[in-house]
């Protein structure tokens, strides 16, 4: 047996609840190999709950269709076989055969919506309508089939005008304010990210779609964020912490693992220069602090860090990510972008597994 320890503090305005389910869908998602399924064991009564909870947040039809059988998961899947399995014969059946199972304290505390639901409302419920767990099932069924509709029809109304993390304004701004939402919130679902609440999504669309913001702008929820940048709507899960101030690379025969997400640099030298001493190391690896300046020919002017990003159009949000390699206190190199042309000695660097940045 494997225990995931997880830190389940939940983002402003975010419930306690979610917060733990991110987090622990979050660390089963890493642990998971390619196409590996993992298996669950929600069960009917929990679909019953989840739809009657997204009612009552006012969930549209992507939330009312409940819990789907499988679904991606991280590099592999997650399948609920037992939706269609009352809780009840779950439970005799696992008593008949002799299974020991844990119970969550939680799930008895009326703190939680879900505890509440269970132990207060549902059974008044299944009181009067003794069938409402597969009634709720089926209810999410019809859900399901108009969500999938209204996939489609995002789709065709963002075809051509977005990609992976990225929606253009112009697509949504000549689109019926339903549509346009229905749009933004296919784009997020389609990168795995949850739909934001109605005032967040009405604000990406006055804010950020309107050109209230002028032309800029950001609307957050949770760990999540879209920005305006250049006429696009980008999505954003939570950047990790800025890194730290200062990476030591000793040895450039090896990879300099980055934090925060930013994959690796490595080095490739001319032949010889290594052992020559002319890129001799220690190197090491800084961030953006504000008046760096490289040449990038021979003989031209120094340029301004901040000027060349700009330029090259790398995204606002990442430019402090950019991993900058210094050598005696002298920057030497910008990632894989740029190589100062008097100090770099043909130094080339690598940047692996790097995230978006333009």
């Amino acid at each position: 047996m494997k225990i995931l320890e997880v830190d389940a503090s939940p983002a402003g305005g975010e419930s306690p609840e979610a917060a733990a389910r991110e987090a622990r869908y979050a660390a089963l998602a890493e642990e998971l190999l390619e196409d590996e399924v993992l298996l669950t064991a929600q069960h009917l009564d929990d679909q019953a709950e989840t739809v009657l909870l997204r009612l009552l947040r006012g969930s549209g039809a992507a939330g009312l269709a409940g819990m789907p059988a499988l679904r991606r998961l991280g590099h592999g899947w997650l399948a609920r076989p037992l939706l269609d399995v009352p809780r009840a014969d779950l439970r005799a059946w696992a008593g008949a055969e002799g299974l020991r199972w844990l119970d969550d304290p939680a799930n008895e505390d009326l703190v939680f919506d879900r505890a509440y639901l269970r132990h207060r409302v549902i059974p008044v419920i299944l009181g009067r309508w003794p069938g409402a767990a597969r009634t709720l099932a089926r209810a999410a069924g019809h859900a399901r089939e108009s969500a999938g509709l209204l996939d489609v029809l995002a789709r065709l109304d963002r075809r051509g005008a977005s990609d992976s993390d990225w929606i253009a304004t112009d697509a949504l701004s000549g689109l019926p304010a339903d549509r346009a939402g229905n749009a933004v919130r296919g784009w997020l679902r389609d990168q795995g990210i949850p739909a934001p609440p109605g005032a967040r999504l009405a604000a990406i669309l006055a804010d950020l779609v309107g050109g209230r913001s002028g032309g800029q702008g950001e609307v957050r929820w949770g760990n999540y964020a879209v920005r305006r940048w250049r006429d696009r709507l980008y999505a954003i899960r939570e950047l990790h912490r800025t890194p730290p101030e200062t990476i030591a690379w000793p040895d450039l025969r090896e990879a300099c693992m980055l934090p925060a997400g930013l994959g690796s640099l490595v080095a490739e030298v001319p032949a010889g220069e290594l052992s020559g001493g002319m890129i001799d190391g220690p190197l090491e690896v800084r961030w953006r602090q504000g008046g760096e300046r490289i040449r990038l020919h021979a003989g031209g002017p120094r340029r301004q860090l901040k000027d060349l990003l700009r330029e090259e159009g790398i995204r606002p949000w990442m430019r402090d990510r950019i991993p900058l390699v210094y050598r005696d206190g002298r920057l030497v190199a910008v990632a894989d972008l740029w190589a100062d042309a008097d100090r770099a000695f043909g130094l080339n660097v690598g940047w692996r597994d790097r995230p978006r940045i333009d």
